[in-house]
């Protein structure tokens, strides 16, 4: 991944801004915390963060490079108007968004995004 110093100044201050949301009005866990609590903390608002950004980005993929209105390889016009919810176990917790589908009236060749299972599986 390309950490750059622009990425991390953005993090520290995402990060001041999420301490006082998280500590409370002084911005710090109370003197005597045991650092596993605080660690414990700070780590779930971290995968929490993780797994947001995580599902924006695979949300704008799907409506940029998903699948939209078009033409089977039959000829057949394939709107798709149907919306799957897609959730996946990440690293770090729950990715989710939602993805468009469709189906061919004709050949009922089925548009939907890939997942591994018992007709798709890798190579």
């Amino acid at each position: 991944m390309a950490m750059n110093d622009r990425l991390r100044e953005k993090i520290r201050q995402i990060s001041a801004e999420l301490r006082f949301d998280l500590f409370g009005p002084k911005g710090y866990p109370a003197w005597g915390t045991k650092f596993e609590d605080i660690e414990d903390a700070t780590g779930e608002v971290g995968d929490a963060l993780a797994c947001e950004m995580l599902s924006q980005g695979l949300q704008v993929q799907a409506g940029k490079e998903g699948y939209h209105d078009g033409k089977c390889h039959c000829g057949e016009p394939i709107p798709f108007e149907e919306v799957a919810g897609r959730l996946l176990q990440a690293k770090r917790g729950d990715a989710q968004w939602q993805e468009t589908f469709g189906q061919c009236k004709r050949c009922r060749k089925a548009f939907f995004p890939s997942v591994e299972g018992f007709g798709n599986r890798a190579g």
